[in-house]
């Protein structure tokens, strides 16, 4: 029992012009968080390039997934503690290894249609 794909029809100029809009936005909505936050909270101004050097490492990360996956289970002996309740380390880990999780299978299950359940 596989998973069945829903095709809808779209054409190619369609599809890059949705593509390029949601980008434009999602750069839009990032660049006016950015200002606002230089603007209203100066103290946190000198931590913006580190974000910004942060989100290009994922982004990195997340085109080879045997190195993200490597990333993901190290990362774990430098978080994993034995400190009763939650750490924002173990909340942020936890963020990234579930982000980890949902790209792999949204490829496999929608970009790939591999049948990973079988």
């Amino acid at each position: 029992m596989g998973v069945s794909s829903v095709s809808v029809p779209i054409g190619a100029r369609t599809f890059q012009r949705t593509g390029q809009t949601l980008l434009f936005g999602v750069f839009a909505l990032g660049l006016t968080i950015v200002l606002w936050a230089a603007w209203n909270l100066p103290d946190i101004a000198p931590f913006i390039p580190l974000v910004m050097l942060a989100g290009v490492g994922l982004w990195y990360l997340f085109q080879k997934p045997l190195l993200n996956l490597c990333v993901v289970l190290g990362m774990f002996f430098l978080i994993a503690d034995h400190e009763p309740g939650f750490n924002l380390q173990e909340i942020l880990y936890g963020l990234y290894f579930l982000g980890f999780l949902g790209h792999w299978y949204f490829q496999r299950l929608f970009l790939y249609q591999e049948n990973i359940f079988v």
